[in-house]
């Protein structure tokens, strides 16, 4: 019996190990894909630089290679990110004003001049604090926040609403752009998953992927609803802190 325990022990043990490796060169092989365009095009922009004379293409070049090791940087930092949560690594957290969160990301986008769709909000003055860390919730709702922005037509809105329902904060952000398959629908959340396949719109196949983790790992979950021609729709769902639970309110007066 021992050593048919044995036997099985090192049979998960291997098969753990292959899966872990299985893993890791999907996700480097992902990763060198998204560093190569970037690359070539830094590439390409190099070699224009160093035959032309002309200075207007010169410093046209310059700025796409700078705006190239930009997009770089933020890879870079996403995939450190991604990493730091799946290694499950403790952070410090503190009661966060979600409605003060709200407010900053949203005001955030209009400040920086972000063309595009028109944003909503509402007040969520009432909501009560959850429990968490601040920069991830930030980068969470920022990711999905953008994730929206960048599948809304110009003339499209995007609308952020808040209310508390059964002892939880909920966001929920709707666009009006292209909707999502149903058939794409359990993989949105996948690491490097794109539906765009030729990758033709920007992004890096990260943000929901981060977006999911955070949420998850603050004891939350993201729901997502979607019709394919109309939009979508995406609650962001966290325990109340302290766990007390306040009647559902619906703060349905956005700002423009």
């Amino acid at each position: 019996i021992t050593e048919s325990k044995q036997a099985q022990q090192r049979a998960i043990e291997l098969a753990l190990e292959r899966e872990r490796v299985h893993m890791l060169t999907t996700f480097i092989q992902n990763a060198s894909h998204e560093f190569r365009t970037p690359l070539g095009i830094i590439n390409n922009a190099a070699f224009v630089m160093a035959h032309v004379a002309d200075a207007d293409k010169q410093r046209h070049k310059a700025a796409v290679i700078q705006e190239q090791v930009q997009r770089m940087a933020r890879l870079l930092d996403m995939l450190l990110l991604v990493t730091r949560l799946e290694t499950c690594c403790p952070t410090e957290r503190v009661p966060i004003d979600m409605g003060a969160m709200v407010q900053a990301v949203c005001q955030g986008v209009l400040a920086h001049g972000r063309s595009g769709p028109t944003l909503r909000w509402d007040n969520g003055r009432d909501l009560p604090p959850v429990l968490g860390n601040e920069d991830e919730l930030l980068e969470a709702f920022s990711q999905v926040l953008d994730n929206a922005f960048r599948f809304t037509p110009a003339t499209g809105v995007v609308t952020v609403v808040s209310e508390v329902n059964n002892g939880r904060v909920c966001l929920e952000i709707c666009d009006n752009g292209p909707g999502i398959p149903p058939e794409n629908l359990p993989h949105i959340f996948e690491t490097f998953w794109r539906q765009d396949e030729a990758h033709t719109t920007p992004g890096f196949g990260l943000g929901l992927a981060i977006a999911n983790k955070v949420i998850t790992r603050h004891g939350g979950c993201i729901d997502v609803k979607s019709e394919v021609g109309v939009g979508s729709a995406f609650i962001l769902c966290l325990p109340v802190y302290p766990s007390r639970e306040k009647q559902p309110q619906n703060n349905r007066s956005l700002r423009p």
